[in-house]
C-alpha cells in the first residue's frame, strides 16, 4: 500500500468514526503509527509537488488524530482543507472525497471502519513479515557465525511468524461470538456453553469454600476477576494461593489433545525468589500444619515438591517477573499469542498487578482512572476472546 493510500485511508477512518453512534474509543493510535510509516522524501524530484501534498495531509490527520474520540467534524469544512492539502491534484481529492462519503446507515457504517481497520492492520502485518524474512535470510546466509544454535534460531522466527499468520479475512477477531434466534443449531451451541459454564467440568475451583461459593462454584474460562485492596493487605499471598488451589484440585479443560494446558502467572511487582518461596511454604504448610523449615531443606528437595504438586493434574506452569515500565497490555497479549504459537493452551492467565504497566494505547480522555479502566477493559476483552 502506498503512501497516498494509506493518508486517504487514515482520513476516511477517522472521521468516518467521529459518525458512529458508540464514540467512545477512535483508532488515532492505529493511524499515527500509520503515519510515522509513511516515508516521504527530503525534497521534490523535479516538478512533482508530491512532497508537498503528503506533508500537508500528514499535517492535517495529526490534528484529527488530537481530537476526542466524541469531535464532530464538519464534512465541508474537512474537504475545504484537503482541497488546500492536494493542490492541483484532482484525482487524489476526488478519491479521498470518495473516502469519506456518508454511508447509508450505522450497520454499513460500522461495515466500513471494520474494512479499513483491517486494511490498515494488514498493511503492517505483512510490513512486519517481511522484515523478519529479511532479517532470518541476512542473519543465516551473511552473519552465520552469530548464530550458536540452528533450532533455536529456527524456533524463535517460526513462534514470530506464526503470532503474525492469523488471515483476519476469514474471521473478524473483533467478533468475540454472534447467534442467530432463529437457528436452532446456534441457540444449542450457547446452551450447551451455559451448561458447561455452570458444572464442576466447566469450572475451576479454587481451594477455599468460601471463595467458590462467592464466585458461584469457582472461575470460568473466558472470566475475568479481580482481586482489589489496598498495599500491603496480602494480594500477591491471595492470588499466589489461588494459583496453586488450581492446579492442584482441577483437570486442565482444554478440548485439543495437541495443545499443551498452560496456567501463566505474570508478575510486575514481586522477584520469583520470593514468589517460589511463598508457594513452597504455602504448599508444605497446607499439608503439615507445621512451621516450615527453609534451612534444612535442599534445593532439590523443594524443587521437585513444589514440581510434584503443582503438575499432578497434568498443568504446565510459568512464571514470569517482567519490568512493568517496559511492557504494555500488547506485551500481556503478545506474550499469550507466542505461548500458544508454541503449542500451549493458556487456561488461567493471571496479573500481579495490572495498573502497574503504563497505560500507552488507553483511553485517557476522561475523569482520573478513565485510561486504567480501559486498560482493564482491552485486558478483559482479549481474555473473552
Amino acid at each position: 500500500m502506498d503512501n497516498k493510500v494509506l493518508l486517504a485511508k487514515s482520513i476516511s477512518l477517522l472521521y468516518k468514526e467521529s459518525l458512529l453512534s458508540d464514540k467512545t474509543e477512535n483508532s488515532s493510535e492505529l493511524v499515527r503509527t500509520v503515519l510515522n510509516d509513511v516515508q516521504i522524501a527530503d525534497v521534490n524530484i523535479g516538478i512533482s509537488t508530491e512532497r508537498d501534498t503528503l506533508l500537508s495531509i500528514k499535517r492535517t490527520i495529526l490534528e484529527m488524530c488530537d481530537n476526542p474520540p466524541d469531535h464532530d467534524y464538519d464534512r465541508d469544512d474537512l474537504l475545504q482543507r484537503v482541497r488546500i492539502n492536494v493542490g492541483n491534484d484532482e484525482k487524489y481529492y476526488e478519491a479521498i472525497k470518495q473516502g469519506i462519503e456518508v454511508e447509508v446507515n450505522e450497520a454499513n457504517l460500522k461495515r466500513s471502519v471494520l474494512i479499513i481497520r483491517k486494511a490498515l492492520h494488514n498493511h503492517f502485518r505483512e510490513k512486519q513479515i517481511k522484515d523478519v524474512i529479511a532479517k532470518a535470510h541476512s542473519a543465516f546466509n551473511y552473519n552465520r557465525e552469530t548464530i550458536k544454535d540452528v533450532n533455536e534460531f529456527l524456533t524463535d522466527h517460526i513462534t514470530k511468524l506464526e503470532s503474525l499468520s492469523m488471515v483476519s479475512s476469514v474471521k473478524d477477531p473483533a467478533v468475540i461470538g454472534d447467534i442467530d434466534i432463529g437457528d436452532e443449531g446456534s441457540t444449542t451451541t450457547v446452551f450447551n456453553q451455559v451448561k458447561n459454564m455452570n458444572n464442576a467440568e466447566g469450572v475451576y475451583q479454587f481451594g477455599w469454600p468460601e471463595l467458590n461459593q462467592a464466585t458461584q462454584g469457582g472461575g470460568r474460562p473466558g472470566e475475568t476477576i479481580v482481586i482489589g485492596a489496598l498495599q500491603h493487605k496480602y494480594k500477591t499471598g491471595f492470588t499466589l494461593s489461588v494459583f496453586a488451589q488450581i492446579a492442584m484440585y482441577n483437570k486442565p479443560k482444554t478440548k485439543d489433545p495437541n495443545k499443551k494446558p498452560l496456567l501463566l502467572r505474570i508478575s510486575f511487582e514481586d522477584d520469583l525468589v520470593n514468589n517460589l518461596q511463598f508457594v513452597y511454604q504455602y504448599l508444605k504448610f497446607s499439608e503439615t500444619n507445621e512451621p516450615v523449615d527453609l534451612v534444612n531443606v535442599t534445593v532439590d528437595e523443594m524443587s521437585a515438591y513444589v514440581k510434584e504438586k503443582l503438575q499432578v493434574n497434568g498443568f504446565h506452569i510459568k512464571m514470569m517477573r517482567v519490568d512493568p515500565n517496559q511492557w504494555t497490555y500488547r506485551s500481556i497479549c503478545n506474550k499469550v499469542i507466542e505461548l500458544e504459537a508454541q503449542g500451549y493452551n493458556v487456561e488461567v492467565l493471571m496479573v500481579d498487578y495490572l495498573s502497574k504497566i503504563p497505560t500507552i494505547g488507553c483511553v485517557s480522555t476522561g475523569p482520573s482512572g478513565t485510561d486504567v479502566m480501559d486498560l482493564l477493559g482491552r485486558m478483559r476483552q482479549f481474555c473473552a476472546s
